[in-house]
């Protein structure tokens, strides 16, 4: 009989949104422990790791519930814990920031009542949970599927919280194993405490040979001038100086953000555009709306998921114009708006998507990274200014350099993508 425990340590690669649901300073306020540092709860802990798994494997190790005439219940084998930063972390360590959120239609125009604003968090420091296999645990059913889970995390990293398909909650995985052989080894699991004793064992590294990798598409952007996704405010803490309407939005250290949700957005609409424009049917438009989630009342997860990209620029120019309703572009009297657009400067853009993605959605997707080169298609706001005009300086699907092909706007080059 053995005693197992996994300690598993996450770093953020994107903002983390796991909210409560609920909030005092947002609509969603970022869920903490009770120290009042951000955390990671068992539960997501254990759902994320659940949909790595096949049906009756996810069962077996992480339990079930079934309804009906014939109602069972069978309890996890593994006790999953809250993920935490350690001891000491202080308030410098990670910031929280208000992100704001509004409904669209197709045109552009917003959705009545359904604008909303949530908190995120960045942070450098490692949260650390434990797993630790239940007593009663059959270990040769359930060591080898939970370890596949674990091996696959570690290769891919995770995402936890709301909106993952757009740039929100992915984390690197570290995974590292303590096991004790009873009656041989009791006196040192007696003494052994989870949260702070070693874990000498390493998971292995690397990829699972079996597991399909998807399409996944890496851009190098150079902004051609200034972009902005706007960030409203009231009041920025500067002597002497009069607070912006709006800002750029920044990550924590001061780089400008292109957000997940605003690559999507582009991307969604210019694709929608360009199969119109080719006389498309509205079946293929159905098929863009599916591939981005947007399936009309009924709920779907996004097949395509974008990472937000970080803008290496610090180079900000503030103007000041008259204030413009941004519905009937008429100038409101007697009112002035400042704002704070970011200028310049390159970053780095993720997209992935399944290999068995429709090879016409495949060209269309190819043909919008083309018209984002050319300047026919823009990221962020006020694109009716000039704004959110980029070039993209290099393109690589799944590690192989096709910037050349997409320079001579070719549109073959993603298909064949997936391994």
């Amino acid at each position: 009989m053995q005693k197992i425990y996994y300690q598993c340590a996450f770093r953020q690669l994107a903002p983390l949104r796991i909210g409560t649901g609920s909030g005092e300073k947002t609509d969603n306020d970022i869920r903490k422990d009770s120290r009042g540092f951000p955390m990671i709860p068992g539960t997501s802990l254990a759902g994320v790791l659940r949909a790595l798994l096949p049906p009756e494997d996810a069962d077996a190790v992480f339990g079930y519930l079934k309804t009906g005439d014939h109602a069972e219940i069978v309890s996890s084998a593994v006790l999953v814990g809250d993920a935490v930063l350690p001891a000491g972390t202080r308030q410098s360590d990670y910031r929280i920031s208000e992100r704001d959120g509004v409904g669209l239609t197709d045109h552009g125009a917003k959705i009545d009542h359904a604008k909303y604003d949530f908190e995120v968090v960045e942070c450098d420091l490692p949260y650390t949970a434990i797993l630790e296999l239940a007593d009663d645990a059959d270990e040769e059913t359930v060591v080898p599927r939970l370890e596949r889970a674990l091996r696959l995390a570690q290769a891919e990293g995770l995402h936890f919280g709301a909106r993952s398909t757009r740039g929100y909650g992915l984390v690197s995985v570290s995974i590292a194993k303590r096991s004790f052989e009873f009656p041989r080894q009791l006196d040192e699991w007696l003494d052994f405490d989870p949260l702070t004793g070693a874990y000498p064992d390493r998971l292995p590294d690397g990829p699972l040979p079996e597991r399909r990798r998807p399409i996944r598409v890496e851009l190098t952007v150079k902004m051609r001038g200034s972009f902005s996704v706007r960030v409203y405010t009231t009041a920025i803490a500067r002597e002497n100086e009069a607070a912006p309407d709006q800002i750029a939005l920044e990550n924590r250290k001061g780089d400008a953000v292109l957000p997940g949700t605003s690559w999507a957005g582009s991307f969604r609409h210019h694709m929608r555009l360009l199969a119109q424009g080719s006389g498309l049917d509205e079946a293929v438009l159905n098929q863009i709306d599916a591939l981005f989630g947007v399936t009309g009342k009924v709920k779907k997860r996004s097949e395509i998921r974008f990472r937000e990209a970080e803008i290496n620029t610090k180079k900000r120019l503030t103007i000041t114009r008259n204030a413009i309703d941004r519905f009937t572009n008429v100038p409101c009297n007697r009112a002035l708006f400042t704002s704070r657009v970011a200028h310049g400067g390159e970053g780095e853009a993720t997209i992935e998507l399944p290999t068995e993605t429709d090879p016409k959605l495949l060209r269309l997707l190819a043909a919008a990274i083309n018209d984002l080169d050319l300047g026919l298609m823009t990221l962020g706001g006020e694109a009716g200014v000039g704004r959110g005009l980029c070039e993209v300086t290099a393109l690589k699907v799944n590690g192989t350099d096709q910037t050349q092909s997409m320079k001579a706007l070719k549109t073959d080059y993603l298909l064949g993508g997936g391994v």
